[in-house]
């Protein structure tokens, strides 16, 4: 009785409860709507999501093994689409396009494999090169050379100073720099890819 007479005197209380319950009803039937449109993910799509080079037939990495150490072209990511059996390759400096052409398509263990030209990590790779060229002209840095390998820069000083060691361990554009004593003085920029 007390409850009946509580509604009758905050009217206002009870429009309230019922916008917050009907709101609860209405996420919930939005969140169950949603897991039911969802794919469901079998015990075969997550292994295959997170797939690894370990995982892939001996054959295809046998072929990956032979394009990172033959190919006319450098390799700067690998990507792969376990569920439809499809291997990209992204390259930069391409200098036989024919050997990228053959390769184009190829199939191995029913793996298609798909060659990118990275153009992206070309410039990018080009923007650190022009940096680091700018970063040699500074004497106190000591830079003998340094190369570039895909995302790691390994930077040669004649000599430890505090303004070289300073630069190891730093990202340029994400590339993570390593400073090394040169063992035998270079001419400066030698060592450059």
């Amino acid at each position: 009785m007390k409850i009946i007479l509580g509604i009758k005197k905050h009217p206002i209380l009870v429009g309230v409860g019922t916008v917050i319950i009907v709101l609860v009803i209405i996420c919930f039937a939005v969140l169950m709507v949603e897991e039911l449109q969802s794919p469901e993910k079998t015990e075969d799509t997550k292994e295959t999501e997170n797939m690894t080079l370990e995982e892939l037939p001996e054959d295809l990495k046998d072929e990956i093994e032979h394009i990172r150490l033959y190919s006319k072209f450098g390799i700067s990511k690998l990507e792969l689409d376990a569920k439809n059996k499809h291997l990209v390759i992204y390259a930069f400096d391409i200098t036989d396009e024919k050997e990228v052409s053959d390769l184009q398509g190829k199939q191995i263990s029913n793996w298609t494999i798909q060659i990118v030209h990275d153009v992206d990590y070309e410039k990018e790779r080009d923007q650190i090169r022009t940096e680091l060229m700018e970063l040699e002209k500074d004497p106190e840095l000591q830079i003998a050379g340094f190369d570039l390998s895909t995302e790691e820069i390994n930077v040669w000083v004649y000599e430890r100073t505090p303004e070289n060691q300073a630069l190891d361990g730093k990202e340029i554009h994400g590339w993570t720099v390593h400073v090394w004593v040169a063992l035998t003085p270079t001419e400066t920029g030698i060592n450059r890819c």
